[in-house]
């Protein structure tokens, strides 16, 4: 994955499960009220979708209104990765 900011590249490599599946979901509609400074908050998922009846859902997790680990229990996802951020004074 590459993190593409004015004036600089951060690459990085994560392990995941062999699968096309992923989408990279925006958490943080659902984490805006939990924002302070110098405090850290989910902004990405990395996530696998959830499954049910043979068909793929990626949406159910991203607008889930519980905390993000919450619905990956909720929702049985095999793999996902959660990308904080903090905003310093």
């Amino acid at each position: 994955m590459k993190f593409i900011f004015p004036g600089f590249i951060i690459s990085k490599e994560f392990d995941t499960i062999d699968s096309e599946d992923y989408s990279l979901k925006n958490i943080i509609e659902n984490n805006r009220s939990k924002i302070e400074s110098g405090e850290y908050f989910y902004i990405f998922a990395y996530l696998l979708p959830y499954e049910k009846d043979g068909n793929k859902y990626w949406c159910k997790v991203e607008n889930c209104n519980e905390d993000i680990e919450n619905c990956r229990v909720k929702f049985c996802i095999k793999h996902y990765l959660i990308f904080e951020m903090k905003f310093d004074k």
